[in-house]
């Protein structure tokens, strides 16, 4: 009996250690901190493990804080894609923050010049 509730117990904490595990950037293009000359069409995050647009949320915002209009997420694997829309970003910095919700839930935020 003793034998059978330590199995149980440590399955459980094995489990519960995989459904907690944080998501954690390994890339992203515009890249943190760049200074960017071509148009920006996109924002790609590049997770550790696949993620669920789903369970995604990316903001793009100016340095003023105003919301840039984007399109849906898609995942690519472990990457998260979103599209910008409106064509050439004004010159200036712009911050994305990025959010997963679920088991691996995890945000952060970086940001980029547009030149």
């Amino acid at each position: 009996m003793i034998r059978r509730v330590a199995t149980v117990l440590a399955l459980s904490a094995l489990m519960a250690g995989g459904a907690y595990a944080q998501t954690k950037v390994t890339a992203s293009a515009p890249a943190a901190n760049a200074h960017v000359m071509e148009p920006v069409k996109e924002i790609r995050i590049t997770f550790d493990q696949d993620v669920d647009p789903k369970q995604a949320m990316v903001t793009l915002k100016t340095s003023a804080g105003k919301l840039v209009k984007t399109g849906p997420a898609k995942a690519e694997g472990k990457q998260l894609v979103v599209p910008v829309e409106g064509g050439k970003l004004a010159e200036g910095w712009y911050t994305v923050d990025w959010m997963i919700h679920g088991g691996s839930h995890a945000q952060g935020s970086y940001t980029f010049m547009a030149m």
